[in-house]
Formats: structure tokens, C-alpha cells, sequence
């Protein structure tokens, strides 16, 4: 079977919509979380500010923000719907969508990490999608728990329980499915490797 490739960052996006389409794509100032632990230096970027500033357990976490933690820092994010998303150092980690429903539920939620590592352990409410993606890889979550590492261009994904699939950015249509106690890596332009076991 022929491989399809995408070149193009543009078309990719048009492919990402399509095949891992986010619930909402507007920005909601509504609060969907909150800072429930920080160690270190932490800051977060709201939607629509230039700069950076501090953050403290408590502070509100809304769509469209980003945060960023430093060498040697840690910060924790409590979702309303009673996901977790740890942060490790030198993370920048945004948060693009995030709908909460009236019941509490999540109805949809896309993460884009830049650089570094996070774990999320998501909630099984509601039946809306979960999204990780990076500046090279797409991740729909089936599960409840994963880790995501982008550094150099590359990305490794890892599952401790569930499933998730995954697909390089510029190639969406080529997926696999890493299963609970396995990991892939994808790096530059290269399809996913083979799901192996975690060591």
C-alpha cells in the first residue's frame, strides 16, 4: 500500500480537523480547572495577555492558556471534570479547548504540548474527545492514563492504562493504537514506531 505524506504544515492542519476534530473551537473565558499543586517557578500565560505570570495552588485555569514551568519546577492542574494533568520541568503545555458540560462532564478537550513531559490521568465522564497533540504528533486518549514527552523534534508517548492512537501530524491518516503498558515513538515526519512494551 502506498504511503501518504503530507510536506505541508497547512494541509496537515486541514487533516488534523477532520480526522481529530475538537468539540469547540472557540475559546471560553469560563473557568475549566484549576491550579491544585506548584513547585518550583510557574507561570501561565492568559488568553490574551503578552506575559507571563505566577502561579499559586488555586489560581483558575480557562481554555486558551498556557503554562510553563521551569527548570527543576512541577505545577498540577485539577479539571472540573476530575482530570489530572501533571507538568514536568521546562513544560510548556496549552490548554486549547476545554468544555465542561452543565452536568460536569467533559464533552471534548485538546491539550498542545510544545516542550517537555506530562502525564495525564483523564476522567471517564462524559464521552467527548481527548486530544494531545504536539508540534509533530496527534493523540486521541481511550483511557485514563498517559504520558506525553516532546523534546528535539521528537515525541514519546507511553500508556498506563487504556488506549491511545496516535499519528504523526503530517501524516494523520497513519495510525496506531498503543494499548495500556506500551509506548511508541514518533520523530520528525516518521510514522509511529511499533508499540512495545514499557520497561
Amino acid at each position: 500500500m502506498k504511503k501518504f505524506a503530507l510536506k505541508s504544515p497547512a494541509l496537515a492542519l486541514l487533516l488534523i480537523t477532520i480526522l481529530f476534530p475538537a468539540s469547540v473551537p472557540a475559546v471560553s473565558a469560563e473557568p475549566v480547572g484549576t491550579i491544585s499543586a506548584v513547585e518550583g517557578r510557574v507561570g501561565m500565560l492568559k488568553s490574551g495577555n503578552n506575559e507571563f505570570s505566577d502561579v499559586k495552588p488555586g489560581d483558575s485555569v480557562c481554555a486558551g492558556d498556557t503554562l510553563r514551568t521551569k527548570s527543576g519546577s512541577k505545577a498540577e492542574i485539577a479539571f472540573a471534570d476530575k482530570t489530572i494533568v501533571r507538568l514536568s520541568d521546562s513544560t510548556f503545555l496549552e490548554i486549547k479547548d476545554y468544555v465542561i458540560g452543565p452536568n460536569g462532564n467533559r464533552s471534548g478537550a485538546g491539550l498542545f504540548l510544545s516542550r517537555g513531559k506530562i502525564r495525564a490521568i483523564v476522567s471517564k465522564s462524559g464521552n467527548g474527545s481527548f486530544l494531545v497533540t504536539t508540534p509533530n504528533a496527534l493523540g486521541s486518549v481511550k483511557g485514563t492514563d498517559i504520558v506525553a514527552v516532546y523534546q528535539r523534534s521528537s515525541t514519546s508517548l507511553a500508556v498506563l492504562d487504556g488506549k491511545l492512537s496516535a499519528a504523526n501530524a503530517y501524516a494523520p491518516g497513519n495510525t496506531v493504537d498503543i494499548k495500556s503498558g506500551q509506548s511508541s515513538i514518533i520523530s520528525g515526519e516518521s510514522e509511529p514506531t511499533v508499540p512495545r512494551a514499557l520497561l
